[in-house]
């Protein structure tokens, strides 16, 4: 694995692992560079652009994918699955030429979401238990009311009172709290 890969991986990691520091020996870094090869020439940033996500049909994506076990990755750990294969879309797209500039024009601190299509089998909503939570499933059914959309905070930068540093702060799951006025940060504590 190249430097630059290491760079371009590292300046992503946040984005996609928040609560993890980078390392190129870690399981999921090592996942991404594998799943760079097959991804190549399958996305575009198009679909980036206009959706913020890539729609990718499971079948195609578990035959495409020569990497041992990760569909068993897909089931057992969703989350860091899915992140990994986001970032790995996110390095191929805009490593194209033709995508790169379409891919800049989106904010950098956005994360390319993958949507699995095609996941069998679908389980009818009034059938979710809590042995569902934490694992992939497919859910299929009609939208009849809607509400308010509330944001979901990932992250948040505060400004120490002192010194005017500013600290990033990652909320996992988008469960926030506030850091009381008036706090400063770790170096003028």
């Amino acid at each position: 694995m190249s430097d630059e890969s290491n760079e371009e991986s590292s300046a992503f990691w946040p984005l996609y692992f928040p609560t993890t520091t980078f390392s190129p020996t870690s399981p999921e870094y090592r996942l991404v560079m594998d799943l760079i090869p097959p991804l190549k020439g399958h996305v575009t940033a198009e679909s980036i652009k206009h959706h913020g996500a890539v729609p990718i049909f499971y079948s195609e994506l578990i035959k495409t994918i020569k990497v041992d076990s990760f569909a068993e990755l897909l089931l057992a750990d969703p989350e860091t699955a899915l992140s990994c294969l986001g970032m790995a879309v996110h390095i191929v797209a805009g490593a194209q030429p033709e995508s790169a500039a379409k891919l800049s024009e989106t904010p950098p601190y956005n994360r390319v979401r993958v949507r699995l299509h095609g996941f069998e089998p679908q389980t009818p909503i009034r059938q979710l238990r809590a042995a569902s939570v934490g694992r992939l499933v497919s859910v299929k059914g009609t939208v009849i009311r809607t509400g308010v959309i509330k944001p979901l905070v990932m992250a948040m930068n505060f400004r120490c009172t002192k010194c005017s540093n500013e600290v990033r702060q990652v909320f996992p799951e988008g469960r926030y709290s506030t850091v009381p006025p008036g706090t400063a940060c770790e170096m003028c504590k």
